[in-house]
């Protein structure tokens, strides 16, 4: 969804000659002053690219979105759904369970966070059962393709309910299901498919055909990546996780990418997820004369960067001013 906004505001733009540029810092992402770095430089830039350059929100879209609201808070709205839905506000209740859902698929992966995400579909799909049942049943195929072991609380679900949710369990058992192979470079670190925790990597799950979001839970939220499970009978599929790559990744820092030495990989990948014409590249630098914002281009031909500009921070309030200058030289 995150990915078809982003391409439609890009299709609102009518002139042809503004390249779609995305701006991204580079190492230091758990610095202080990461994330702001980016964003002075990216309301510097905005005016001069005449609305070619990506915002905050949809540069991270193509990363993992920003994360809005935390897990209590998203708790808090879980609950604040239902009085919805109990207080005859079903319609209420699907918008914010289904917001609840999709910020939390923004935040850190935990088992925490998959408690959520189950009691919101499950909640969803008690919401639906009277007015749209086909709806229930897709979210409980959904829910029970994840979790098949899940059993509604009969002190919180009616009947109806659990015999809707046995006859979803029948439907998913019958398509089957496929192995899913997920490595992570580190080995030992725990995995989520869609959310649901499937154990630390290496690690083999049997799941339903179908597409899954597969994140890797490393030292920050990174990227994960949608794998498709084959149907019943075909060859297996797999899937390799790496903190150098997708565990670099960190959205909600400008976004910002833990280069480590300039991989060539890791930008490239960037620039395809992204989606744009131009990718910039900011970083900061201490040397002997003092601090320095570092702005460069990559190139996808060459896959390397190109370009480069530097402006000296007088002072760590000050950091607008080099953005200023940094703007002023770069070339639209």
């Amino acid at each position: 969804m995150l990915g078809t906004l982003l391409l439609l505001a890009l299709s609102q733009n009518g002139d042809a000659s503004v390249r779609r540029t995305a701006l991204v810092g580079v190492d230091g992402c758990e610095a202080p002053l990461a994330r702001s770095r980016v964003t002075l430089l990216r309301e510097q830039l905005a005016p001069r690219m005449r609305g070619g350059l990506l915002s905050e929100a949809d540069t991270a879209g193509r990363l993992g979105g920003l994360p809005a609201r935390n897990l209590p808070d998203l708790r808090r709205a879980l609950d604040g759904a239902r009085d919805a839905f109990y207080g005859g506000r079903a319609q209420k209740a699907v918008q914010e369970l289904d917001r609840v859902q999709d910020e939390a698929l923004r935040l850190f992966p935990s088992d925490e966070r998959w408690a959520l995400l189950r009691d919101a579909l499950a909640t969803r799909a008690l919401v639906t059962m009277k007015s749209e049942p086909q709806a229930t049943d897709r979210t409980l195929r959904r829910l029970l393709t994840l979790d098949p072991g899940f059993e509604p609380d009969p002190g919180d679900y009616p009947p109806s309910y659990r015999k809707a949710v046995e006859q979803a369990r029948s439907a998913v058992k019958a398509a089957g299901v496929n192995r899913l192979d997920v490595k992570v470079e580190p080995p030992g670190t725990p995995v989520f498919v869609s959310g649901h925790p499937a154990g630390k990597a290496p690690v083999s799950v049997q799941m339903p055909p179908g597409d899954y979001l597969v994140e890797a839970a490393f030292s920050r939220r990174g990227v994960g990546r949608v794998v498709t499970v084959p149907r019943a009978g075909d060859p297996p599929n797999a899937v390799t996780l790496s903190s150098g790559l997708e565990g670099a990744v960190a959205p909600g820092a400008g976004p910002c990418i833990a280069v480590k030495g300039g991989r060539p990989e890791l930008l490239g990948r960037v620039f395809d997820l992204l989606g744009a014409e131009r990718l910039l590249l900011l970083r900061s630098e201490q040397t002997t004369s003092g601090p320095y914002l570092i702005l460069t281009e990559w190139d996808p031909r060459t896959r390397s960067e190109k370009g480069e500009l530097r402006a000296s921070i007088p002072s760590p309030t000050l950091q607008d001013l080099a953005a200023k200058d940094l703007a002023a030289r770069l070339q639209p």
